[in-house]
């Protein structure tokens, strides 16, 4: 039985069949992306290098500073929901054009996957090592040092057998996540949704057959266990983004209405998560909520429509972007390197020099991180290319496998 057209399934104006390129809605999928990376980047680097807040001594700047750079989870959740809106459509695009087949779909995956990964595990490897060798698997390195990065010894974390598990995607399922780079975690959500969505598809998509409905539900039913429970309730978030493709396109939202929905919709989601609202006390409800609402604010900006081809800020936003991947995964075993060869004992108070010392600190990371990404992350179709040439397989324009 052959399956339905994609208009009569989802309707014509359903957000999978508009086209997303060269529209304003893309650079703002491109900001939000850079500005979660960034997110992340300053929580570790806030907790890490300076002290905790004093709410009676601090005024509403600093105030605003500490609540700006304490939403790192917050953006993790905020991945994942764009997570699936876009990776969401490439699946569902191919299951509607009935050309889906796992072999492209896991090689597209893994090459974007692993071009970043695997340098990003080698020089974390490196700045470990070269860490502990020359200040000693104390202070920080041992855990012995209150800041947002590390919380236990991280030698046990460091060898070749932790280092393949978080290659495989394993870490917080067989093995903890490698060294000092605790974002690693999240790639395990990441790659076994990624696995997950297909199998779903595989048992509800119209027209299915029996076994391909069978085998969905085995495959689905095995990862499930597998990861368990913690990990496959956060499936939810991921299916949140994903859920956005059957959504219609709304006509008429002009600029304005977008502006004003997205400022709507922040601070309900981050103040109240961030705070730890009694009602938020279960870490699941709280990243539903903010899974929630950063769905619905996607879904406002999935609805500028006006091109954007040209000028700074798309431009702007694209190069961020361009490298938000591979500023998660490399930052934080530099950040944790740096914090043992500045301020190896204490954390800074807040003040003029120590928030100059600290944006010199931010401008290397960024710099180290984008010269990093030069070399992994912006050649990640070359790398696909040459998979796809060892076997066999022909590598259309704009980078899918035809």
């Amino acid at each position: 039985m052959a399956n339905p057209p994609a208009s009569d399934f989802l309707g014509k104006r359903a957000l999978l069949l508009q086209p997303l390129r060269d529209v304003k809605a893309s650079a703002h999928l491109d900001a939000l992306r850079g500005i979660a990376a960034i997110a992340v980047l300053g929580f570790h680097f806030r907790g890490t290098f300076f002290v905790d807040l004093d709410p009676a001594r601090a005024g509403w700047l600093l105030r605003l500073f500490y609540f700006m750079t304490d939403l790192g989870h917050q953006a993790v959740m905020i991945f994942f929901v764009l997570s699936g809106y876009l990776i969401g459509a490439s699946v569902l695009r191919n299951f509607h054009e009935q050309r889906w087949s796992w072999q492209p779909y896991l090689i597209n995956r893994l090459s974007r996957l692993w071009t970043v990964l695997i340098p990003a595990l080698v020089l974390g490897a490196l700045w470990d090592r070269g860490g502990m060798f020359w200040f000693g698997t104390g202070g920080i390195y041992g855990g012995k040092v209150v800041n947002a990065s590390i919380s236990a010894p991280i030698l046990p974390a460091s060898n070749a057998i932790t280092m393949l598990g978080n290659a495989l995607f394993l870490q917080r399922v067989l093995v903890p996540t490698f060294g000092s780079n605790g974002p690693l975690w999240s790639l395990t959500y990441e790659f076994w949704y990624y696995i997950l969505f297909p199998l779903l598809l595989l048992m509800v998509w119209p027209g299915n057959r029996k076994d391909s409905r069978i085998a969905g539900l085995a495959g689905f039913s095995i990862v499930v266990v597998g990861l368990g429970s913690t990990i496959s309730r956060a499936f939810a978030i991921w299916l949140m983004g994903a859920g956005l493709n059957f959504l219609p396109t709304i006509e008429k939202l002009n600029r304005k209405t977008i502006r004003l929905g997205t400022l709507a919709l922040f601070f309900p989601a981050l103040v109240p998560s961030a705070h730890h609202a009694p009602f938020l006390r279960y870490s699941l409800l709280n990243d539903l909520w903010v899974g929630g609402f950063t769905t619905l604010l996607i879904y406002i900006l999935l609805q500028d429509r006006r091109t954007s081809v040209g000028g700074r800020y798309p431009d702007l936003d694209a190069r961020v972007a361009g490298f938000s991947y591979t500023l998660y995964l490399v930052h934080l075993p530099l950040l944790v390197f740096l914090k043992a060869l500045i301020l190896p004992h204490s954390r800074w108070q807040m003040d003029v020099w120590s928030i100059l010392t600290g944006g010199i600190i931010i401008a290397a990371i960024l710099g180290y991180a984008l010269a990093v990404a030069s070399q992994t992350e912006a050649r990640t179709s070359e790398v696909r290319g040459m998979v796809m040439k060892v076997l066999g397989r022909r590598l259309a324009p704009g980078g899918s496998i035809a």
